[in-house]
């Protein structure tokens, strides 16, 4: 839409999360509202998406045309290329499709992970400057909204940490798990002759 000068996209996943629904809300709230030039898209997840819907109202959010409230984004390629900051969580096909594209990210990663492998994937990009770590217990104040107008009003920073995260894309992924499926179906031919 052409009114509008940076679009902030922000999910918490398919299944949700409650905690980063409830700052993106302050987030909407303390910053976006008062900036009708910032689209702000926010898809809840599934099961979220009746209490959010609840909280959004109760927020006073509804009323601003540039905030937007989705249970579920269902054409993600399309809202992640005209983003131009991700809220997200740090899951490795989050991680891969944001490399692959270049996406200026602030990472939430989830803490109720196996391994805390989400928190290991978004360090590894904070450390690269490819991405930003807020960890959920991090989210007090005005954490979010600090990490989200320093970004919007650096687009040379931006574009850094979007080059810096193109590094961890491997657009030949498909090719390697086909050699690697192949290498296995030929071990397997092989021992059962």
């Amino acid at each position: 839409e052409g009114k509008y000068k940076k679009f902030i996209l922000s999910y918490g996943g398919s299944m949700g999360a409650e905690h980063v629904n409830d700052a993106v809300f302050e987030l909407m709230r303390d910053y976006v509202k008062d900036r009708p030039y910032i689209l702000h898209v926010h898809a809840t997840g599934s099961l979220e998406y009746e209490a959010a819907k609840a909280k959004f109202k109760e927020f006073g959010l509804e009323k601003y045309p540039n905030l937007k409230l989705l249970e579920y984004i269902y054409d993600m390629p399309v809202q992640m290329a005209a983003a131009d900051v991700i809220i997200c969580r740090a899951g490795a096909m989050t991680v891969s499709e944001l490399s692959m594209m270049g996406k200026c990210a602030v990472m939430i990663p989830s803490p109720n992970v196996v391994e805390n492998h989400q928190y290991i994937n978004a360090k590894v990009l904070a450390d690269s400057d490819a991405a930003v770590l807020i960890e959920e217990k991090e989210l007090i104040g005005n954490k979010l909204a600090d990490e989200i107008s320093a970004l919007l009003e650096d687009d040379s920073r931006r574009e850094k940490m979007s080059k810096n995260i193109r590094q961890f894309s491997i657009p030949d992924a498909n090719k390697r798990i086909y050699f690697e499926i192949s290498k296995m179906v030929a071990r397997y031919r092989a021992k059962n002759k």
